[in-house]
């Protein structure tokens, strides 16, 4: 499988190239976008570059029935406008021949959990399930289940049962030997797995083009190019951008918060009287003072002064005034996603935290990235001076080294973190303790420390060899 990538910063027009050569492609062409919303911003775009032969495949323009179904009824269209959720669910084989536009990396392969109310009779049938614990273990598929899982997952592409339909991502993992790991709690239970479009029949499209700042360095890319062995090609929409760097970027300075690497645990961490998150927007918001500034946090944070931009803003383009950007939010893998993760990375010949660190720059530093390209820097002939507000110092040197090589580090803000003390190991006070003797043993040893003039000093290395060596021949 071959595909074109089209790497551009936000603002250099890459969707503005993506779309023209849409209208002059006589092809039939598929666009996928983020949302909703950037779908509908580019079919006007396309409408008013002499676009047409189009329709678009959402809630409010197509409601009848199943995404599935309003596709295949606008399937005579030229141009078919989706968003990448529309793109993962449907079966490709519906676009045979037609050439995909993606705006933005979808997530190709994710990291999901689905907790059964019903229909894990279904997941019994066919796979067997170890528990390495008492209320977690690992799923594999029964031996000679292949065909008929095959099957399932054909069917839940098609929609042609409910239970296929909802379980076969689980079904896919399974195939491909991914690990998949079940938990049992109160509540019931929950199965974690990797759910792979890749799956998917890709190769019945005729090209395939990803628009996007970075894809090679994000979870997606590493998963195409090293588990998918894909091949990964340069776009030749890329000498039709409207710029490859930021004019005037030396105006930028990037203000580092914290000097730990920034996660939830990090931000709730006690800092004098109050927590380190909470020292970090006392000193944003005496630093920018009374300007206005746009901000993200995670949804469990109270509201701040400044005008809140919801996480990962592809496309938003109406703050293009604005000078001072703050990012406050964290995005880490969770706990249960880190061993699968491992996993994958071992199964693709890489290093074992190669995946762990992909997603990192994919969930947070990415994100991070889009959020501080929302405001002025997107004006090629500003002049403003631009504060950018970042969480830790890696964050920062990813902007600088990647994005934005003119401009400045600036670390008077940082927090310096208060280091986890680790807990002194207390030295045994005997040498029954130091050997890890059990009742019946120590009762033993005392007896013949007592009859026999065994020594019996923590701090003589002597009698602790011979304590050992008595031990293990009682053993």
């Amino acid at each position: 499988m071959r595909i074109e990538v089209l790497e551009a910063i936000p603002a250099a027009g890459k969707t503005k190239a993506f779309l023209r050569d849409v209208r002059d492609n006589p092809n039939g062409c598929v666009v996928a976008s983020i949302s909703r919303k950037l779908s509908k911003d580019s079919l006007n775009y396309y409408e008013s570059i002499g676009g047409s032969d189009m329709v678009i495949i959402d809630g409010d323009h197509c409601s009848n029935g199943s995404v599935t179904q309003s596709i295949k009824q606008n399937i005579d269209k030229r141009v078919i406008f989706i968003t990448h959720k529309a793109l993962l669910e449907v079966d490709l084989s519906m676009f045979e021949g037609r050439d995909l536009y993606i705006d933005e990396v979808p997530d190709l392969v994710n990291m999901e959990n689905y907790r059964f109310k019903e229909h894990f009779h279904v997941i019994e049938k066919y796979c067997d399930v170890e528990m390495t614990s008492e209320n977690m273990g690992s799923v594999k598929l029964k031996r000679g289940c292949k065909s008929k899982i095959s099957s399932m997952i054909n069917s839940g592409l098609k929609e042609d049962d409910c239970i296929s339909r909802s379980i076969y991502p689980i079904f896919q993992s399974l195939l491909q030997e991914l690990p998949v790991k079940i938990k049992k709690d109160d509540d019931g239970i929950v199965l974690f797995f990797v759910r792979d479009s890749t799956m998917n029949n890709w190769d019945k499209l005729n090209t395939v083009t990803i628009a996007c700042a970075n894809f090679e360095e994000t979870f997606t890319g590493k998963i195409l190019k090293h588990w998918c062995k894909w091949e990964v090609a340069r776009s030749d929409l890329n000498d039709v951008l409207d710029f490859y760097e930021y004019p005037n970027s030396e105006r930028v300075t990037i203000h580092v918060l914290c000097d730990k690497k920034w996660s939830r645990t990090v931000a709730d961490k006690k800092y004098k009287s109050h927590t380190v998150y909470e020292e970090a927007v006392r000193r944003v918001q005496n630093h920018i003072g009374n300007e206005s500034y746009l901000y993200t946090t995670n949804k469990s944070r109270g509201k701040l002064t400044g005008r809140e931009i919801q996480y990962n803003p592809h496309g938003l383009n109406r703050y293009m005034n604005e000078t001072n950007i703050v990012a406050l939010f964290s995005y880490n893998p969770m706990p249960w996603q880190v061993p699968i993760l491992n996993k994958l990375s071992e199964m693709c010949d890489m290093p074992k935290d190669t995946l762990a660190k992909a997603f990192t720059i994919s969930k947070f530093i990415e994100p991070v990235f889009q959020l501080c390209t929302r405001g002025n820097i997107r004006i090629a002939h500003s002049k403003k001076p631009i504060n950018l507000y970042v969480p830790d110092l890696r964050t920062a040197k990813y902007l600088i080294e990647r994005y934005i090589p003119k401009g400045k580090i600036d670390t008077s803000l940082m927090i310096e973190v208060e280091r986890d003390k680790k807990p002194k190991k207390r030295k045994p006070k005997s040498i029954p303790a130091l050997l890890g003797m059990n009742k019946k043993q120590r009762a033993n040893w005392y007896y013949h420390v007592r009859t026999k003039g065994y020594g019996n000093s923590i701090d003589d290395p002597k009698d602790i060899a011979n304590a050992r060596k008595w031990l293990n021949e009682q053993k």
